[in-house]
């Protein structure tokens, strides 16, 4: 099957942010979203079914299935081959963006369960397919037909990301957490105008969860504190020995540069480190500890 080309841009409008680090839909009341039929419940949220927008009975938020929290977004099957799901707009993007989506298949043998991203300028960029036979195929802006890179299984919850660099025109694309595809990002665009969550009617409804956009640099370089684990880490900035107090025992530390690259592991590490080989630059400490886990910013002068 060849990828489906579709975008709302002509009927829908756009608003191009930048102001927070972390968008998250995960269609909850705490969101103002109620159980039912999903139009007239977000003004940056509607169904479509081929080529009409603000369709009834196409989407609906549903609290049969869910990866995070009560409700997600069903995507409603009628067996008759029509192209239908929602569309958001008014997402935020960075030089360096995460796009992440949760999404349950209940079966395979029935419906093409499709992701299509298109750039502020409203070119297609990218398109998933989780095909009925299981198999996870991609699709670039310059590309005429899928490329397979992967599998799938049904009937359990799946998490796809991209990690699009705008800067170098490259995207990663992950399944549970796994790399499983490394490609160029074609579309010439510099961020997101539109994602689409699909299915193409063919004998399964599809679950979408969780939708998550983040600022890459702002997790490479965050600081994450757990009260059951304190760690102090110091000098910082450092030159040469960093050093750990904690009263837990560490178990694994791992040294991450400023796209989140893993540099270098230390397993059964004493409470110090030697980063004098480092670059000078911005990096991530990540700290297991029997207690748990946190991760420190970590300037290398």
């Amino acid at each position: 099957m060849k990828k489906l080309l579709f975008s709302l841009f002509a009927t829908a409008g756009i608003v191009f942010s930048v102001n927070a680090q972390t968008t998250k839909i995960s269609f909850e009341s705490s969101e103002g979203y109620v159980l039912g039929e999903l139009v007239g419940q977000n003004n940056d949220v509607s169904s479509f079914y081929d080529t009409d927008i603000d369709v009834m009975d196409t989407a609906e938020i549903s609290d049969e299935k869910a990866s995070d929290g009560t409700y997600s977004v069903k995507i409603i099957d009628y067996s008759d081959g029509g192209f239908g799901g929602i569309f958001l707009t008014s997402l935020n993007s960075y030089d360096r963006t995460s796009i992440s989506f949760n999404v349950f298949v209940p079966s395979l043998n029935g419906s093409d369960n499709i992701f299509d991203l298109y750039d502020e300028d409203g070119n297609f960029a990218v398109e998933i397919n989780l095909d009925p036979d299981g198999n996870f195929q991609f699709a670039g802006a310059n590309d005429t037909d899928y490329t397979p890179i992967g599998t799938y299984l049904a009937n359990k919850w799946n998490k796809i990301e991209l990690k699009i660099d705008y800067t170098a025109s490259t995207m990663k694309i992950l399944l549970n957490g796994v790399v499983i595809h490394t490609t160029s990002y074609d579309s010439g665009g510099v961020g997101i105008g539109e994602i689409d969550l699909a299915n193409t009617s063919g004998g399964t409804d599809t679950y979408y969860d969780n939708i998550v956009i983040q600022d890459l640099d702002a997790l490479a370089t965050s600081e994450v504190s757990n009260s059951k684990n304190k760690v102090r880490v110091f000098p910082n900035p450092v030159s040469d020995v960093l050093n750990l107090d904690s009263t837990d025992k560490v178990e694994l530390m791992q040294l991450f540069d400023a796209s989140g690259k893993l540099i270098k592991t230390f397993r059964n590490p004493e409470k110090s480190a030697n980063v004098s080989n480092l670059k000078k630059g911005i990096y991530v400490l990540k700290v297991k500890t029997d207690k748990g886990t946190s991760s420190t910013k970590i300037i290398k002068k």
